[in-house]
């Protein structure tokens, strides 16, 4: 991990990498458009494609789980099980839900840690990104 040694991250840099968290990446390519800089740390370049990442993780994963839900509750209606179905259905969704919740704490992690100007480790997410930086 050669950046982590690096000088701590200019305040525009670290107020910038944590918005990315909040709008998908979309403020880290409004700031490289702007910026018109060849080249952006180390740091800001991290957090971005972090944020990117998180935000399609988390874009699929709800398509991928709405589709289950959709096909179980069509299953459920064909073989008219129905107040068992309700059941099985309401256990989904919280299970959903917590899955949502555990991933919306990500990001806050991640916002948080580029605020603070560190890095935030993230165990799949993290080394995926250090890959793509090389």
């Amino acid at each position: 991990m050669p950046w982590i040694n690096q000088k701590n991250p200019q305040m525009v840099e670290r107020a910038i990498a944590g918005l990315c968290y909040l709008s998908g990446g979309l403020i880290g390519l409004l700031y490289i458009v702007i910026s018109r800089s060849k080249s952006q740390s180390m740091f800001f370049r991290f957090h971005f494609l972090q944020s990117m990442i998180l935000i399609a993780l988390g874009f699929l994963l709800s398509l991928t789980l709405s589709i289950m839900n959709n096909i179980l509750g069509g299953m459920a209606s064909l073989m008219q099980l129905g107040e068992q179905a309700n059941t099985i259905l309401n256990a989904v969704g919280i299970g959903v839900e917590w899955i949502m919740r555990g991933g919306i704490l990500l990001v806050l992690y991640g916002m948080v840690m580029a605020f603070l100007g560190k890095y935030a480790e993230i165990p799949v997410v993290s080394p995926l990104v250090r890959q793509n930086m090389r």
